[in-house]
């Protein structure tokens, strides 16, 4: 399979919306799973639709650190 198609291909279908615990967004096909740490904001459609979605709410200030656990307090 050419990688290049396979790249292509997954953008040209339907796609959604996710946001992981960072407050990132991101695009992914609605025919496979999400990968872990991510959520569906609600939105899909095709790339152009779910990209300019992401433009109009996406705040770079909002991004959040990962949140680390204090392991010397157990």
């Amino acid at each position: 399979m050419d990688t290049d198609n396979a790249y292509t291909d997954w953008q040209s279908g339907s796609l959604r919306v996710v946001q992981n615990l960072r407050g990132e967004y991101s695009i992914w096909p609605v025919a496979k799973d999400l990968p872990f740490g991510w959520a569906e904001v609600g939105k899909s459609g095709n790339k152009e639709e779910c990209l300019k979605y992401i433009e109009e709410v996406w705040d770079p200030e909002e991004i959040h650190a990962p949140t680390t656990v204090d392991t010397a307090s157990t």
